[in-house]
C-alpha cells in the first residue's frame, strides 16, 4: 500500500494532501465549538484570572516580595469597550486561537501521515518521536507563556503609571491581543529543538555552526526575551534562561543527527 502511494502522481498527492488537510480542518473546527462552548470559562478563569491576587504566578511574586502585583481586576483595573462588535470578536478571535491551541497536535499528526509513505521504516521511528516532543514541548511553553510570561508582562505595563491622575481603562482587544501574541509566541519558541534537528538535517546548519555562534544566539534570545518580557533585567532572565536551556538541548540533538547523518552517507558510498 504505501509503495502504491510513493508511485503516485502529484495529482494523487495533492488529492490526498486534501483529504489531510480536511481533517485537520475538521479537528479544528471542532475543538473551537468547545471552546465556544465555553468561552465563558475561558474568559473568566483562564485570561482573567491572571489579573488576581489568587493566581498562584501572583502568589509566589508576593511571597517573594514583588508585592506591586496583588490586585483584583474589580479595583485597580478597569476594562472597557468601546466598538460595538467588539466583544463579539473578541470572542471570536478567543474561540479561534485556543481551537488552533488544542488542535494542534491532531494537525502535526495529519501532516505526519501525510509524509508517513515517503519515509523509510527508521525514519519512521524517529519521526514518531519528533511528533511527540513537538506537541510536548508545545504545551511546554504555551504553559511558559501563561504562568511565566504573561503575568510578568501584564504586571508591568498595568502597573505602570506616568501619574497617578492617569487611571488604566485598558481596552479588552488588546488584552486579548497581547495574550495570544505571548502563548503562541512561548508555544513557537519551545519548538527551537526541533527546528534546529531539521535544520541539520536538511544540511543548513551543523553542531560547529551552532557552537561557533552560541553567544550570538545568547544574545539573540536576550534581545527576544527582552521584547516578550518587562524591561526589567529579573523578567528577561527568566524567560531566557529556558530558552538557552532549549539551544543548548538543540546542539546536543543536532551532534546526535550529525553523526547519524554522516555514518549513513559513508555506509551507502562504501
Amino acid at each position: 500500500m504505501e509503495q502504491e502511494k510513493n508511485k503516485m502522481g502529484l495529482l494523487e498527492h495533492l488529492s490526498v494532501l486534501r483529504i489531510h488537510l480536511l481533517k485537520a480542518s475538521i479537528y479544528f473546527i471542532i475543538f473551537s465549538a468547545i471552546s465556544c462552548f465555553f468561552s465563558n470559562f475561558l474568559f473568566s478563569r483562564v485570561i482573567f484570572s491572571l489579573f488576581k491576587k489568587d493566581f498562584i504566578t501572583n502568589q509566589i511574586l508576593e511571597y517573594f516580595g514583588f508585592n506591586s502585583f496583588t490586585f483584583n481586576i474589580s479595583n485597580k483595573l478597569e476594562i472597557i469597550n468601546t466598538k460595538l462588535a467588539g466583544q463579539f470578536m473578541t470572542d471570536i478571535s478567543v474561540i479561534v486561537t485556543f481551537g488552533i491551541l488544542l488542535s494542534f497536535p491532531f494537525i502535526l499528526y495529519q501532516i505526519w501521515t501525510f509524509i508517513k509513505p515517503a519515509l523509510y521504516k527508521k525514519e519512521k521511528k524517529y519521526s514518531r518521536i519528533i511528533i511527540l516532543s513537538s506537541c510536548a514541548l508545545f504545551f511546554v511553553g504555551l504553559l511558559f507563556g501563561y504562568y511565566v510570561i504573561c503575568p510578568l508582562s501584564f504586571r508591568f505595563l498595568i502597573n505602570y503609571s506616568v501619574s497617578s491622575d492617569v487611571v488604566n481603562r485598558i481596552e479588552i482587544r488588546s488584552i486579548i491581543s497581547s495574550f495570544c501574541a505571548i502563548n503562541l509566541s512561548s508555544a513557537i519558541m519551545f519548538q527551537l529543538p526541533i527546528i534546529i534537528y531539521g535544520l541539520t538535517r536538511l544540511e543548513i546548519v551543523s553542531p560547529n555552526i551552532l557552537k561557533k555562534y552560541r553567544k550570538h544566539a545568547f544574545i539573540i534570545l536576550l534581545l527576544l526575551s527582552a521584547f516578550l518580557t518587562p524591561p526589567d533585567i529579573f523578567s528577561q532572565i527568566i524567560v531566557c534562561l529556558p530558552l538557552g536551556i532549549l539551544y543548548e538541548t538543540g546542539i546536543f540533538i543536532s551532534q546526535k543527527a550529525y553523526k547519524k547523518k554522516k555514518l549513513y552517507v559513508q555506509n551507502y558510498y562504501n
